[in-house]
C-alpha cells in the first residue's frame, strides 16, 4: 500500500523558512520555470542531481500554501488561498502563529508529508510522546516497509534547528519528547481554520461523531492534549461555529460553518 509513497523527497535537505518564503513568493501560476531558472530567481542553490529547489516546492505543498503542476522539466507554482494570506500577512514566516498553522498542515493526513504526519499523529501517542531515535526508526520501517533506507535527518534538523524556538519536540541524548502546548488565545482562528479545513479535505459529513474527530487527530496536530483539546471545542462551539451533542452517545458535532469564513481571521487576534 505505501510502495510509491517517497518519504526522502527532502532529499535529506534541511527546512529553510527563508528558502520557503522565496518559493512562496514566486508562484503566481504565471511562469513555468525549471529548478535551474527558480534558483537564479531567488537565490536558493540546486545543482543537477540534488539541491534545495526541489524539497521546498514539496515544503510547500505539503504546508498548504501552494499547489503546482511539472511538465518538461519545469514547474507552474501556484499559491493556495493560505498561501495567499501568508504571503499577505506574513511573508518572511516570522509569526509563531504561522509555524504552527504551517506545521498542522505538514503532519495532516490529507495534506501533509507522510512521515511527518506518522511521526507526530501516529507513533508519538502510541509512546506518550517520547521514545529513542531508534525505536523511531524501527516503527517508521513498520509502517512503510517498501521504503528502504528512511532517512530522519531532515526531520531532526527540522525541530532541533529552524524551529527549535516553537518546541515541537526536546531532543534530550538518545531520547526524542514531543511537546504539548498550552492554547494561546489569540490562535482562536487559527485552531478553527485547522479544525474546519481537516474536516472539509477529509470530506467528512456535516455532522460527525467524536470518534470521527479523533480519527483526524487534530488535538494531535496542534501539539495540546485530549483535556486542551475538548477545551477547545467547548470554545469553539460557544462561538456558534460547531454544535456538539452531548446528549447522545456517541457525542456528535454539527459544522455550522466553512473553513473560508475564518481564513481572513487567523491573524486578527495577534497584538
Amino acid at each position: 500500500m505505501n510502495k510509491n509513497i517517497n518519504l526522502n523527497f527532502h532529499q535529506t535537505v534541511s527546512f529553510s523558512k527563508d528558502y520557503l518564503a522565496k518559493i512562496l513568493k514566486i508562484s503566481d501560476g504565471a511562469s513555468f520555470l525549471t529548478k535551474e531558472e527558480i534558483s537564479e530567481i531567488t537565490g536558493i542553490p540546486t545543482g543537477k542531481s540534488s539541491g534545495k529547489v526541489v524539497p521546498h516546492i514539496y515544503y510547500g505543498l505539503y504546508m498548504g500554501l501552494i499547489t503546482f503542476s511539472y511538465e518538461n522539466k519545469r514547474y507552474n507554482l501556484n499559491r493556495t488561498s493560505l498561501g495567499n494570506l501568508i504571503l499577505k500577512e506574513d511573508s518572511y514566516l516570522t509569526e509563531n502563529l504561522t509555524i504552527e498553522l504551517l506545521n498542522y498542515f505538514l503532519t495532516s493526513n490529507y495534506l501533509g508529508a507522510h512521515m511527518w504526519k506518522s511521526i507526530s499523529r501516529d507513533i508519538f501517542p502510541k509512546y506518550r510522546n517520547i521514545l529513542t531515535r531508534e525505536n523511531l526508526e524501527k516503527e517508521l520501517e513498520n509502517i512503510y516497509p517498501e521504503n528502504k533506507n528512511i532517512k530522519l535527518v531532515s526531520w531532526v534538523s527540522m525541530y532541533q534547528k529552524e524551529l527549535s524556538k516553537n518546541n515541537f519536540y526536546n531532543f534530550i541524548e538518545k531520547n526524542i519528547e514531543k511537546k504539548n502546548h498550552k492554547i494561546d488565545s489569540s490562535y482562536f482562528y487559527m485552531y478553527v481554520y485547522t479544525l474546519l479545513k481537516d474536516w472539509e479535505l477529509n470530506n467528512l459529513s456535516n455532522e460527525i461523531t467524536l470518534d470521527n474527530l479523533e480519527n483526524l487527530k487534530w488535538g494531535e496536530g496542534l501539539h495540546i492534549n485530549k483535556d486542551e483539546e475538548f477545551n477547545l471545542l467547548d470554545k469553539i462551539a460557544d462561538k456558534n461555529i460547531i454544535k456538539i451533542n452531548k446528549q447522545l452517545s456517541p457525542i456528535t458535532i454539527l459544522k455550522l460553518k466553512n473553513s473560508d469564513d475564518f481564513l481572513d481571521k487567523i491573524f486578527s487576534l495577534l497584538i
